[in-house]
């Protein structure tokens, strides 16, 4: 007698590298979306604090004992720590703005 088809185990055995290649593929989506909305709300910090110290830039700021909160979309933050470097009344003059969970910082020399 002579069958065709496939066996049960042939058929769990198929199965089961299917779902193995299911879950691997949801994993990469999700990390590919997680990674995503993070550079997205970087960049976003990143144009954002570029425009507010373009605004701001004319004058060497003042240095700021803690975290100052401003009314802004795109920044909740800023905190400013300003350097004497030693040489010809040279300031290291660090900005740092904060959205949410994402930091980026600035470093001039006025």
């Amino acid at each position: 007698m002579n069958r065709t088809g496939f066996t049960l185990l042939e058929v769990l055995i198929s199965l089961a590298i299917f779902a193995f290649i299911a879950i691997s593929s949801y994993a990469l989506l999700n990390e590919s979306i997680l990674s995503e909305s993070y550079a997205e709300s970087k960049f976003d910090l990143i144009l954002h604090s570029t425009k507010f110290i373009y605004l701001h830039w004319d004058n060497p700021p003042s240095e700021t004992a803690g975290w100052n909160e401003i009314e802004s979309d795109g920044i909740d933050a800023y905190i400013i720590k300003r350097i004497p470097v030693g040489i010809y009344d040279i300031i290291r003059v660090e900005w740092t703005f904060k959205k949410d969970k994402s930091q980026v910082s600035y470093v001039f020399y006025y």
